[in-house]
């Protein structure tokens, strides 16, 4: 997900965050030791805000703004929340909700100063990408406990072993799961079966 932008103007296709970060570091440069630098940042900086319609009050760390996020799917945004909730507290994210339907939107809303969205921002990104990783090892870890296989005379001799490409602690880590698995079985007499499409006809 790169997709962050302020709800305000819009005029650039770069994510509005990212104008303003770029921003943020050349206003740092203004308080350079160096005249000549400061100058030069000036400059850079005047026709930079100029350019992107950027504000001062916008390179004001101090000031909360609201940012839409977008999400793709439940647990991507419930990490989004959680980690709002753990960098800014409660009642800083909203879901967005169309207008004529009142049904919500893959947007979220959050409200927060800029650099903190920046830390934010990163966190999501990485625990996204660990979150899916544990994931991975979990769905291998269930297929194992539950022992989802073909029989042997349905198996080939050229199937692949599909935890063959994991190192050992990554096997090490789904045995581990596997300890905290309970055996799903689904037994279901033909009678009961029949009796239910029976339900289902009448």
């Amino acid at each position: 997900m790169d997709k962050y932008k302020l709800v305000e103007n819009e005029i650039s296709d770069k994510p509005r965050e990212y104008l303003i970060q770029k921003a943020m570091k050349m206003k740092a440069l203004l308080s350079s030791d160096e005249e000549g630098e400061r100058e030069a940042a000036r400059a850079l900086l005047s026709n930079y805000m100029t350019k992107y319609a950027i504000t001062w009050e916008e390179l004001d760390d101090e000031v909360e703004r609201e940012y839409l996020v977008e999400f793709n799917g439940q647990y991507h945004v419930l990490l989004l929340i959680q980690l709002v909730y753990k960098h800014l507290g409660s009642g800083h994210c909203y879901s967005v909700y169309k207008s004529e339907s009142e049904e919500p939107l893959e947007l979220m809303k959050v409200r927060s100063k800029p650099s903190t969205f920046v830390e934010i921002q990163l966190d999501w990104e990485f625990y996204w990408r660990k979150f899916n990783e544990e994931l991975d090892l979990f769905y291998r870890a269930f297929v194992e406990k539950n022992h989802l296989f073909p029989p042997e005379e349905l198996q080939q001799e050229d199937d692949e072993d599909d935890n063959q490409d994991l190192s050992e602690d990554q096997l090490r880590k789904i045995q581990g799961m596997m300890n905290g698995i309970d055996i799903s079985t689904r037994s279901k007499s033909l009678e009961t079966g029949v009796k239910e499409l029976q339900d289902e006809i009448h």
